[in-house]
């Protein structure tokens, strides 16, 4: 997708200002998530002298890596967000963060707003998804810390051990179902047979792992029931269309919006729409 991440790892993101997802209650103490990455990733904080350190940002930079560093780097970012849901929210004081509600209602509402401020044009097949999901939405679940917004271009990678050294881009995080990193990451990993879309798709250089495997090493790794990950990767895709067609409005608003490539087509939101819609259908 032509939206390009910030690339400064949490550590200097330290005191982020989350964005209107979800916000805490007025009053509430803005927390920083820095420990996460250091404390529950299993990593060491790295003072004086030079982090060996890789990005995924270009197809380029996937097809840099071996075939295995390719596979194991998919079962390390899902083994990443297991760390990351394991957090003890009492215990690093971020129980307050965001609300308790049901995330999946939450996401649903909060994303429905979005959509009325950012569309174009009328899109029936997008009211559609989002009738299916509404439909679907497995209701009170668990409740974790969230990153939001896990995906290749937001970690940091060992490109040596082919491990995750870091998750990026925190201003997003809030509390909620834990699959719903999981649905976001399968949102953004498109694999070999997949419909042609604008996502970013260094995953479908071979070697990477498929959806179906992330998912399986993702539920050996946490022991986590992911039975409803199909509604989690559904609301993760219909969150991405939202997302570009609110990139086409402002490109439409102000011309200054328009990337190297020029305007996003209304095409590209379309196929997202049915990439989710093909998700729920496999589901039946």
């Amino acid at each position: 997708v032509g939206l390009r991440p910030g690339q400064q790892p949490v550590a200097e993101e330290a005191g982020h200002e989350r964005q209107q997802q979800d916000p805490a209650p007025a009053g509430a103490a803005r927390h920083e998530v820095v420990s996460v990455e250091h404390q529950y990733q299993g990593q060491q904080r790295h003072r004086g002298g030079q982090v060996h350190r890789r990005h995924v940002l270009e197809r380029a930079d996937a097809e840099a890596l071996s075939s295995e560093a390719r596979r194991r780097v998919g079962f390390s970012l899902v083994e990443t967000l297991g760390h990351i849901h394991a957090v003890d929210l009492e215990e690093v004081g971020l129980s307050d963060l965001a609300s308790h509600k049901p995330y999946g209602a939450r996401q649903l509402r909060r994303w429905s707003r979005q959509w009325e401020m950012s569309r174009t044009r009328e899109l029936p097949e997008l009211e559609r998804l989002t009738e299916r999901l509404t439909a679907l939405d497995p209701g009170p679940g668990e409740i974790t810390l969230v990153h939001g917004d896990s995906h290749l271009r937001n970690v940091i990678i060992d490109p040596q051990e082919a491990t995750v050294r870091a998750i990026l881009d925190w201003e997003l995080c809030t509390l909620g179902d834990p699959l719903a990193d999981l649905g976001t990451l399968l949102a953004y990993w498109p694999q070999p047979g997949d419909p042609p879309s604008m996502r970013f798709d260094a995953s479908m250089v071979p070697g990477f792992a498929t959806r179906s495997e992330l998912v399986e090493h993702y539920a050996r790794a946490t022991g986590r029931d992911v039975s409803a990950v199909p509604f989690w990767h559904g609301l993760g895709l219909w969150k991405l269309a939202i997302i570009l067609e609110g990139v086409r409005r402002r490109q439409q608003d102000d011309p200054r919006n328009l990337t190297a490539a020029g305007a996003i087509p209304a095409s590209a939101v379309d196929e997202i729409v049915a990439c989710g819609h093909s998700v729920l259908d496999e589901e039946r």
